[in-house]
């Protein structure tokens, strides 16, 4: 093995060790700082592939199936307790003398809390521990039904999700290019720029129903412990080390999987990183974690008219689900009035989304005017140098309107004294009545 591999993959084993929650103990970190690379990577094989010696590159994914649970039974690691933890944000004066009430009730659900609660006049942050994923998923699902939980910051996000199942199963949710966007890219991709044709055509095959959407909630299973040969645990090990991306993306595949299995025939569920990130052949569905292309949902139902699974980064696990139905199978064969109904509707969705943009242009145009109007800033309000220049060149009484003024020009008429401001945090700033006296004085010239 070349040098350059032996330092990767101890470089390797050191990353998914930190990640793991097992520390070395006290002969290990010893035995491990005094060894050389050589000397580590023997220890790494011994480890992971019971003195396997034909490490290479492309065994590095079984290494990572493997090596957890060797950990568990060798003698110079122990596992320090790790906690998924959730953030509750209340409300305070919804809740400020009902805080015992709020603990009480997260305990009786079953909630466990790491700290005290921290308290200020505006926000009470209340901090849940979970041995794991599933367990904090499990709880939340749960617990948003309770009495208080309306008065947390989640609660608003949880309402919007839900809202979105109920009009989605109800079939009156309406689809614009934006919201399958939204939808479709849950991790906060955005489209800088232009219509891209392939979300204009999917937009169009939801708005004419010719493919169908319905949500539902995934079942949550438990962590499965044990080793390796246990059924569970060697798919949870194939789900968690085969999702690249961040942590949680592994946990949701494995939801994904219980519930392919919950249908039955697992045999044949794969985690493929491609297109899908878990798909079964036999039942004809592919799921989609995170983040999805629209090109990948229309080519994989053109092509093989199977359903397609989007696992967005909801609260709690959620499938989102399209199927096609008889009348795409009509479109797909080539029916020339569907055709004829779904360019159309191509057009429809690119015209109402330009109009949307340009609605909300327009806000934006008047929420950077309403800024820029002293009279929508209080008495005590202070300004930096840019909203100095800003207000001094728009605001509809300034004596400046429409001259360009610069944050330096600002910040010189402060240091001559012309401008009455002071520091903070290494920045000019300009109190609202320094403000108005100095705009008193350009007028009287």
């Amino acid at each position: 093995m070349k040098e350059t591999v032996k330092k990767d993959l101890v470089s390797y084993f050191m990353k998914k060790f930190k990640e793991s929650g097992y520390t070395f103990t006290d002969e290990g970190q010893k035995a491990w700082d005094e060894s050389i690379v050589e000397e580590q990577v023997q220890f790494i094989r011994a480890l992971a592939f019971e003195n396997d010696n034909k490490i290479a590159a492309n065994t590095l994914l079984k290494f990572a199936q493997n090596l957890q649970e060797r950990m568990e039974l060798h003698p110079l690691f122990h596992m320090t307790r790790q906690y998924t933890e959730l953030v509750y944000l209340f409300n305070t004066e919804k809740i400020s003398d009902q805080l015992d009430n709020v603990v009480t009730e997260i305990e009786e659900f079953g909630g466990q809390f790491l700290s005290e609660p921290t308290q200020s006049s505006f926000d009470t942050f209340l901090s849940v521990g979970f041995q794991n994923q599933f367990l904090a998923w499990d709880f939340h699902r749960n617990y948003r039904q309770s009495h208080f939980f309306k008065y947390t910051q989640e609660y608003e996000e949880d309402a919007l999700e839900t809202k979105f199942s109920e009009l989605v199963n109800s079939g009156e949710f309406v689809w614009s290019y934006d919201n399958v966007k939204d939808y479709l890219h849950s991790s906060g991709f955005s489209i800088s720029r232009g219509f891209p044709s392939e979300w204009v055509y999917l937009t169009a095959l939801l708005r004419t129903g010719l493919v169908e959407v319905r949500v539902e909630e995934c079942p949550i299973p438990d962590k499965p412990e044990g080793n390796r040969e246990d059924f569970f645990r060697e798919n949870y090990l194939r789900a968690v080390t085969s999702t690249r991306g961040r942590e949680e993306r592994g946990y949701l595949a494995y939801c994904a999987w219980y519930w392919l299995y919950q249908k039955g025939g697992a045999e044949d569920i794969r985690f493929p990183t491609s297109i899908c990130n878990v798909e079964s052949e036999s039942r004809k569905i592919c799921i989609k974690i995170g983040d999805a292309d629209p090109s990948q949902v229309t080519d994989y139902i053109f092509a093989n008219n199977d359903t397609y699974v989007h696992m967005p980064y909801f609260s709690t696990p959620t499938l989102i689900i399209f199927t096609p139905n008889a009348r795409f199978e009509s479109y797909k064969n080539g029916d020339q009035k569907l055709r004829k109904l779904v360019r159309d509707e191509q057009e429809n969705v690119v015209r109402l989304e330009k109009e949307r943009m340009k609605t909300e242009r327009q806000k934006e145009l008047q929420r950077k005017y309403d800024l820029c109007q002293l009279k929508n800033h209080n008495e005590q309000a202070i300004f930096s140098t840019g909203q100095v220049s800003d207000i001094l060149s728009k605001d509809e009484t300034s004596p400046l309107k429409g001259q360009y003024i610069t944050n330096d020009k600002v910040r010189n008429w402060i240091v001559s004294g012309k401008l009455v401001g002071f520091k903070e945090d290494k920045k000019w700033k300009v109190r609202t009545e320094d403000l108005l006296d100095f705009m008193k004085r350009e007028k009287e010239k």
